[in-house]
């Protein structure tokens, strides 16, 4: 989802604030500044030290910061921000605008392609009008936009939607939080995030996701009552679509939250990755009371939802999904759930 940091001059942004953006946003980055009428940006910045060295002579003057976590397209120097609109404006984003992104282009790209570049051209100064602006912020949604010119000025869309620091640095998220022992406080976090009520009385959605009240609903009266565990250190959790090396169906467990939207988890024996919060679903483990198709007594998958009887698993060691009878399986409430549901050449 990346952030977006909005610097004044003669400001100093902490290392560890850096180091905290770029950790949690860690997919390239970028930075603009005017200097005597001239706007200068730099992106394709594919490391924290190249980072670093770019941004430290330019340090104490106005800035935009951009730092990149992979949506859509590809993982490259061209899908880093700022996005040029032409020698005189330039923009970030941070969110995701519905409707744009291709396999090896940001939705970034395309959206500055297919329409700000395009609205610059016939309306040069379309930031000054305020109609234009607000049709702009209901496109984008949640999403946030800088605009820097270079006489050095610069319009937020949606600045609300971000926040400010005590000293006066406008950040789209809250992902640059120094680290803390509590995830209320700042960043690496290990208070529970995400508490979800019974399936008693509760929405459930019919595809993944981490939205209990977008889901429809479960009609068994044997899985209806039971209690989704909380999201907090040690919840077993799997991954519901690839993101980067780590497929769709990867089971591992939560090793600590940061203030953005990432979660750190564990996969085994390595290293903890950073996964989008939105991509987690905790584990509810099933055990196999009988054979259906090649599934046999004792097989381990993941239930999901239930509908008509049928209940819709996953099967993380073939990565496949199925329906099958809610008769023909348990839901093994105390069941620790280890990382045996990993393929072994996952691990």
């Amino acid at each position: 989802m990346c952030i977006i940091s909005l610097k004044p001059a003669d400001l100093v942004l902490e290392e560890q604030v850096i180091n905290n953006m770029w950790h949690a946003n860690s997919d390239g980055a970028g930075f603009m500044y005017a200097e005597d009428n001239v706007l200068h940006v730099r992106k394709g910045l594919m490391t924290l030290a190249e980072f670093k060295e770019a941004y430290e002579p330019h340090k104490h003057k106005k800035m935009v910061l951009h730092f990149r976590i992979k949506t859509h397209g590809e993982t490259n120097a061209a899908n880093t921000h700022p996005f040029n609109v032409d020698d005189n404006l330039a923009f970030v984003h941070n969110g995701v605008i519905s409707g744009y992104g291709s396999t090896e282009f940001s939705d970034t790209y395309h959206f500055n392609k297919e329409l700000i570049h395009p609205l610059r051209k016939q309306f040069q100064h379309f930031l000054n009008v305020n109609p234009i602006t607000t049709l702009l912020s209901a496109r984008i949604g949640y999403s946030k936009l800088v605009f820097l010119s270079n006489k050095g000025e610069h319009v937020i869309i949606n600045e609300d939607k971000g926040e400010f620091s005590q000293d006066g640095v406008w950040f789209s998220n809250s992902s640059w939080k120094r680290a803390a022992s509590n995830w209320k406080s700042g960043y690496h976090g290990t208070q529970p995030v995400f508490p979800f009520d019974s399936y008693n009385n509760t929405e459930l959605k019919k595809n993944s996701g981490t939205d209990p009240s977008a889901r429809g609903t479960s009609n068994t009266s044997r899985t209806k009552d039971y209690k989704r565990p909380l999201y907090e250190v040690g919840t077993a959790v799997w991954i519901n679509q690839s993101y980067k090396d780590v497929p769709k169906g990867a089971v591992g467990k939560i090793a600590w939250f940061t203030s953005g939207y990432l979660t750190a988890v564990h996969f085994s024996d390595s290293e903890a990755k950073y996964i989008p919060a939105a991509y987690l679903e905790a584990v509810i483990p099933l055990v196999m009371t009988k054979r259906v198709g090649h599934l046999k007594v004792g097989d381990q998958l993941i239930y999901d939802y239930s509908e008509d009887g049928m209940a819709h698993v996953f099967d993380s060691i073939n990565k496949k999904w199925y329906y099958i009878p809610e008769d023909s399986f348990d839901i093994e409430t105390d069941t620790d759930w280890e990382y045996n549901l990993m393929p072994a050449d996952l691990l």
